[in-house]
């Protein structure tokens, strides 16, 4: 079924009043009609939700851009008991812009154990991962880091010493999935 904005909003607007809600996933993978005007709707929505201790937000292949990522970050400001967050947001329009957005976001989010984000075949950079490697310093309480940052043609060595830098920092790690770009031989 292919949701569009309509529908993604009346959704939102229906889950505002949930108080009780602890989990939260939601695929909308391949659906080129949802736009950032019903991401800034969905993350108003989960913002109210305070009770959330899970979350997953897959977006694969939309046309997601920085202002639906913004968006999700205001929306994760709120939520301070979450300890689950997956964001999937493979071959999207995603930049530094939202990526440095998310990264200050992810700094305040200290109740997180378990963090899975897909950036890859994005349009990030090592100055967005560099903020993103310098975030993940602040979650102590971090027990599996899923990072998904292949086919980013713009990401060089760099950006893998920065992060493998800020997990030797991350001591309650018992998990680490990392995947990085494709090098061309």
């Amino acid at each position: 079924m292919c949701i569009r904005d309509r529908s993604l909003i009346h959704f939102s607007n229906s889950i505002a009043n949930l108080r009780l809600l602890t989990n939260l996933s939601l695929n909308f993978s391949e659906n080129t009609a949802i736009t950032d005007q019903s991401c800034s709707q969905l993350s108003a929505s989960i913002s109210s939700l305070k009770s959330l201790v899970q979350l997953k937000l897959e977006y694969t292949r939309t046309n997601i851009t920085d202002i639906g990522l913004i968006s999700y970050s205001d929306g994760l400001l709120s939520l301070r008991e979450l300890s689950t967050l997956q964001l999937i947001l493979y071959e999207n329009m995603i930049t530094d812009e939202g990526c440095i957005y998310l990264s200050k976001t992810l700094s305040s989010q200290l109740s997180l154990t378990i963090l899975e984000i897909d950036l890859r075949n994005t349009k990030i950079t090592d100055k967005s991962l560099k903020l993103l490697s310098e975030s993940l310093q602040q979650l102590s309480n971090l027990k599996c880091l899923n990072l998904k940052l292949a086919e980013n043609e713009q990401i060089s060595n760099d950006s893998g010493i920065d992060i493998s830098n800020s997990i030797s920092l991350l001591p309650s790690l018992e998990e680490i999935i990392l995947s990085f770009w494709k090098c061309p031989f």
